[in-house]
């Protein structure tokens, strides 16, 4: 959380989101050692950061496809996807709205 979001992280140039509260929230529980704590607070960073829409954070690293159901129409999208499947191969019967 503090290489990437942080304002004096490594990759923080990439959001520039430079806030002295999602810093002190990411500070506040890299301090603590409580685990109830922590997540909590790092979840209450994750929602700002969704909040500030820079990004989508996601647990697993692994492929994720997001999409707009406004522009999408989600009929046409496959239904219970896992990790292996490559939106490209269906990409002919997406439509959009």
């Amino acid at each position: 959380m503090y290489q990437v979001y942080h304002s004096e992280g490594g990759s923080a140039y990439q959001y520039a989101i430079y806030s002295e509260e999602l810093d002190k929230l990411i500070e506040d529980a890299r301090a603590s050692a409580d685990q109830a704590y922590r997540k909590a607070t790092y979840k209450e960073c994750l929602d700002f950061i969704v909040d500030y829409a820079v990004e989508i954070p996601i647990y697993q690293r692994q492929n994720c496809v997001t999409y707009s159901t406004q522009r999408v129409n989600t009929d046409t999208i496959v239904k219970d996807a896992t990790p292996f499947y490559d939106i490209f191969d269906d990409l002919t019967n997406l439509q959009m709205r």
